[in-house]
């Protein structure tokens, strides 16, 4: 159910103030209206805002909650490290199955307790690729006792979605945004992979960032890419299949009761991750 009191915004890289048109561009709104929120760990920059918010970033980034038990029993110390190291690329990729390489690998980030975006982009980098020569996600079916290959969607709704929320639900950060969306406070959540996807201000820039990707790799947008500005609600955006979906879609599916946390599963409301 959608909440529009609830926006998402792409984060600038250089933290430009949200009254620069990188950020009033993508809204029709004002945003003088609403109370703009960095969900990313970039919010540590923001000295005012964490002497309010002590453990804010440390309860919402992906770079520092955790631990994560994933269905095979291996724990990463941090969300992000585990997303990353699911990932299977083409030298650890034994015919859609994971070979030991793949293991020795990930228990090697899996034991870091500490994590910046350098580490994970290092980490494909040390086998000699990039994010975007991911094969699938590994992910280990315990009916079965295999691990079964997954979509970059499928990954994002079976994994992503719900390790991410189970972690943030119970934090005091979350509580805190949570109640400021009961009251019916405006909130602009602020993520590197979030885009506001209700305007078509907030749609055409990522949309033509995507073509310009397809050109700089020689590739070309399927016909389901060309009608991308219908995505108009949050099971959109996770059935899309070649956006970035951050965790500031998460934190917003939870805010607006999409899905819920009970006894530490993940409850779909709305079928967002059907």
């Amino acid at each position: 159910m959608e909440n529009k009191n609830i926006l998402m915004l792409r984060h600038h890289p250089m933290n430009v103030k949200y009254t620069n048109p990188f950020y009033t561009g993508q809204t029709e709104d004002d945003l003088g209206d609403y109370l703009i929120i960095d969900v990313t760990s970039r919010a540590e920059r923001d000295r005012e805002f964490m002497a309010a918010h002590p453990s804010f970033v440390k309860d919402l980034s992906p770079f520092f909650i955790g631990p994560v038990t994933g269905p095979d029993g291996a724990v990463a110390q941090i969300f992000e490290i585990f997303w990353q190291c699911g990932k299977v690329y083409p030298c650890h990729d034994a015919g859609g199955r994971p070979n030991p390489e793949f293991f020795d690998w990930r228990k090697e980030y899996y034991g870091k307790t500490a994590c910046t975006k350098d580490l994970m982009r290092h980490a494909c980098q040390s086998l000699g690729y990039e994010n975007r020569d991911c094969r699938y996600f590994a992910y280990y079916d315990t009916k079965t006792g295999v691990y079964v290959p997954l979509s970059w969607v499928e990954a994002r709704k079976k994994v992503y979605v719900p390790e991410y929320a189970k972690l943030v639900f119970g934090t005091e950060s979350f509580k805190w945004l949570k109640y400021l969306a009961d009251e019916g406070r405006k909130i602009a959540l602020v993520d590197f992979d979030g885009y506001n996807y209700n305007e078509e201000c907030g749609l055409a820039g990522k949309y033509t960032e995507h073509i310009n990707r397809c050109k700089k790799y020689k590739t070309a947008p399927t016909l389901s890419e060309r009608d991308f500005t219908s995505v108009d609600s949050i099971k959109k955006v996770l059935d899309c299949p070649f956006m970035a979906a951050g965790h500031g879609f998460v934190i917003k599916a939870l805010l607006q009761g999409d899905i819920e946390v009970e006894d530490g599963e993940v409850i779909d409301r709305e079928g967002i991750l059907a």
